[in-house]
């Protein structure tokens, strides 16, 4: 009798591969997520007078903010 031991088991693991990435937020929701983030992250340079830092997030906010439209 064949033994279908191993194919079985191959394929349990593609598919929950396959459910995993299907499973992952979507780029954009990444992306929003990335902004509400930098958005925190520059209220907070702000409130503590860190110009230096805010005008850092503020060119990432924007690379982002293009990230999103392109999508």
């Amino acid at each position: 009798m064949l033994d279908i031991t191993p194919i079985v088991e191959r394929l349990a693991r593609k598919t929950q591969q396959v459910f995993a990435e299907a499973a992952g937020p979507p780029r954009h929701a990444r992306l929003c997520q990335r902004l509400e983030r930098l958005y925190g992250a520059l209220e907070l340079a702000r409130l503590l007078e860190q110009g230096a830092l805010a005008r850092w997030i503020e060119t990432h906010l924007e690379a982002v903010r293009r990230d999103i439209e392109a999508d």
